[in-house]
């Protein structure tokens, strides 16, 4: 199974978001997407998220707090959010240039899923709810399920 971790730092306000514009795979290509990338064997998804986080942007967060979990047949993602007084500090590390924006301002450009996933992540900042979503993709379309079970189901696996 593939592993990938997903991240979006907001503002201490929340009115404002990086992003990263992909150029792969072929499918986010010119799209923008929240910042992460593969977990690598050994670790486990907040030290992902924070290795991917800094390798993207040259900003170390430690605060992330996950918050949903996507999977497919064969993969599956981690998604975080964090706030951070530093967001302005961010840069382009890869050839992916990372950008800050109003949270709604690039909505015509966002991958597939990250219409969604931004609210999302606000609202878990907002309302520090014990709450994680679940979103399994069948056939293009997913299925939301959020996971009220215990105060321990907002613990990133």
């Amino acid at each position: 199974m593939k592993r990938y971790v997903l991240g979006f730092l907001f503002s201490p306000d929340l009115k404002f978001v990086s992003l990263i514009h992909k150029r792969r795979p072929a499918w986010q290509a010119n799209k923008l997407n929240g910042i992460g990338g593969k977990i690598e064997h050994g670790e486990v998804p907040t030290e992902a998220m924070r290795r991917e986080f800094l390798e993207e942007t040259g900003l170390e967060i430690s605060t992330w707090t996950y918050f949903a979990t996507m999977r497919g047949v064969d993969w599956e993602v981690f998604v975080f959010c964090a706030t951070s007084e530093h967001i302005g500090q961010i840069k382009s590390m890869t050839d992916e240039e990372v950008t800050i924006g109003g949270s709604d301002e690039f909505i015509p450009f966002y991958s597939h899923n990250t219409h969604w996933l931004i609210p999302m992540a606000r609202a878990k900042l907002l309302l520090s709810i014990p709450i994680v979503w679940e979103v399994f993709e069948t056939n293009g379309k997913g299925q939301l399920t959020p996971d009220l079970a215990s105060q321990d189901s907002a613990q990133a696996p």
